[in-house]
């Protein structure tokens, strides 16, 4: 039997982050892998509540057991 993957909790600055164009959730919107990072905020903004994520983040704080999943690709941690 395999050893269970173990992942730690690591601490990120924003700009340090890039949204995953390749996320089918967004191919409905026309967002590719080779969409700007922009556009992709302004479809997250426009059509997915982020305000509302926002807003909570800013009452409650981040909870480190909701922590955001990421993947290094190419020395950019891309948000899944």
């Amino acid at each position: 039997m395999s050893q269970p993957k173990t992942y730690q909790i690591v601490r990120l600055k924003i700009g340090d982050l890039s949204l995953d164009g390749n996320n089918p959730r967004l191919a409905e919107f026309g967002i590719s892998g080779s969409t700007d990072q922009r556009e992709i905020l302004q479809v997250l903004w426009t059509n997915m509540a982020v305000d509302e994520i926002i807003l909570s983040m800013v009452s409650y704080g981040f909870f480190d057991t909701e922590p955001l999943i990421t993947t290094n690709e190419g020395g950019k941690e891309i948000v899944l």
